[in-house]
């Protein structure tokens, strides 16, 4: 499904009889056969109905009938300043997102910047610039030729950061770098499902001011959907802190997050405010927030709960006002209690093996980044004779891309990549590139060194008198020895990961089963 998004004005609603060109600017995008609009989603404002209100029904029947669109459209209130431009960002994004929330099958979304008052066209490009991975239109007209067209708007990087920075509030550092820094990995890439379903869900949260939990395995991007959270958060002008809960002791976790007093404990030489203090007003975004304690955790819950925050070493509670990110792998770690109240809103991310053709895009974005960092890295040291030549994959490589299962999701497919661009001569990454390179040849990753043991439901319950331990123990064994054969590629080895003293004597365990199994 193709959307249009756009401000509904009197060109358009002018010629709602008009049969010939010049059309007005909606009419000129979807009589386009390149865009194929499906659907129409408009703003008017509410005063102006009186006025038009006929003239705009006509338009909508009008292009239903000739087009085929369907046309949904929205009265913004009377006492909205169209002039406004914060007023109008905030309106349109809120409107819009919870609009997009509910369509699943977006092919392309198009966003319309010739309707509407000045400020309506600056608030719909940032935001088609920004928040939605649209194509953004403008449109013309010759009343003289009696002729009307359409084409894309290509703005330069600089422009559209410019009307950001000047019309954004100043601390966009966030915002920025993860929109517009085309030399990072800091852009959520990928088109499947899950992905954008992740992105609509983590941008409604956000502006209902809501805590989330974003759950999935290291290296699916947590960090990156905090960030969203934090761009297109009404507190995004705000306060923004990360920490790490990971392998801290009980005292300097919490002296970290809610503060301490001096003389609390050794080493607390002056008073500290914690980071729900220092917050206050803004977002705190806590990583691996399941490594915490449950003592930290049950003090965590009062904060959520009520606001209040007690430094180590004090009597007394401070009020503050934080909305909560956390991140965790193992959300089974987190209290019940905990687990509800920060569960205002859940994102759950899908490992990269579950997100198809993604991968290719991903890895094509991180070896454009790769082949520019290491083309720039030696283009300096002449002296040396480095002469990187830029890598591109072949198709047995985009094979090897979808089907290997990435334990490290993005995090391993990058150093994997990068690793190729860095010890290969040849221009291109193959299959057996790819595999030479990945992390089995250095490191046991879970799926790949751990074996997963058939402990069937039937074990359970059949302790009747008909159950045969040494026979379910047995087919243990030749599950185990069978897996890590497969893991290992090497016999030998497979038996000293096992634990058997030899080859042999694991040879002579899987004979001793096959004269089991013959007699």
């Amino acid at each position: 499904m193709n959307i249009l998004i756009s401000w509904i004005g009197r060109h358009d609603c002018e010629s709602s009889t008009r049969q010939v060109e010049p059309f007005g600017p909606i009419e000129s995008i979807v009589s386009s056969e390149k865009y194929h609009i499906d659907e129409i989603y408009g703003f008017y404002q509410a005063r102006y109905v009186d006025d038009f209100d006929f003239d705009m029904r006509r338009y909508s029947a009008k292009l239903n009938k000739k087009y085929g669109c369907k046309v949904f459209s929205k009265a913004i209130d009377d006492d909205v300043k169209v002039s406004d431009i914060g007023e109008m960002h905030e309106i349109l994004k809120k409107e819009i997102t919870m609009y997009l929330h509910y369509k699943k099958s977006i092919s392309r979304l198009f966003i319309n910047t010739s309707s509407g008052t000045n400020a309506i066209t600056v608030s719909l490009i940032m935001l088609g610039r920004t928040i939605y991975e649209s194509t953004l239109l403008q449109t013309w007209a010759d009343l003289a030729e009696r002729k009307s067209g359409v084409e894309e708007v290509n703005f330069p990087f600089q422009i559209s950061y410019d009307i950001l920075r000047k019309q954004l509030p100043g601390d966009t550092q966030t915002k920025r770098a993860i929109l517009y820094d085309n030399h990072s990995l800091n852009v959520i890439i990928g088109k499947c499902e899950k992905i954008l379903d992740a992105k609509r869900d983590t941008i409604q949260y956000s502006i209902f001011d809501r805590n989330l939990l974003i759950v999935g395995e290291s290296g699916t991007g947590k960090e990156l959907f905090a960030a969203l959270f934090k761009s297109s958060s009404i507190r995004d002008s705000k306060k923004f802190f990360a920490f790490n809960c990971a392998n801290l002791s009980d005292q300097l976790a919490e002296s970290e997050l809610f503060g301490h007093k001096k003389g609390s404990f050794t080493d607390a030489k002056t008073d500290k405010d914690g980071l729900f203090k220092t917050s206050d007003g803004g977002i705190l975004f806590l990583d691996e927030i399941g490594e915490l304690s449950e003592n930290l955790q049950a003090k965590l819950l009062r904060v959520l709960e009520d606001g209040l925050v007690k430094p180590l070493g004090s009597n007394k509670y401070e009020k503050v006002d934080v909305r909560v990110i956390g991140a965790t792998n193992s959300p089974q770690k987190l209290r019940l209690d905990l687990y509800y109240r920060l569960a205002e809103g859940v994102i759950d991310l899908p490992p990269l093996r579950e997100r198809g053709k993604d991968s290719i895009l991903i890895a094509e974005k991180i070896l454009d980044i790769t082949n520019d960092e290491l083309k720039r890295i030696t283009a300096g040291r002449q002296g040396l004779q480095i002469n990187y030549i830029p890598k591109s994959f072949n198709k047995s490589a985009y094979d090897f891309i979808l089907s290997y299962p990435w334990s490290g999701n993005v995090r391993e497919l990058k150093t994997v990549i990068k690793r190729c661009c860095i010890l290969n001569s040849d221009k291109i990454i193959n299959e057996d590139t790819m595999q030479k390179e990945c992390f089995k040849r250095f490191y046991a990753c879970p799926d790949q060194g751990e074996l997963q043991l058939p402990i069937r439901d039937d074990i359970k319950c059949k302790l009747n008198g008909d159950f045969d331990l040494m026979s379910e123990m047995n087919k243990i064994k030749m599950k185990a020895i069978n897996e890590s054969i497969r893991i290992n590629r090497n016999l030998t080895q497979a038996a000293r990961s096992l634990g058997f003293k030899s080859l042999q004597a694991m040879k002579n365990h899987i004979n001793s089963k096959a004269r089991n199994n013959n007699e």
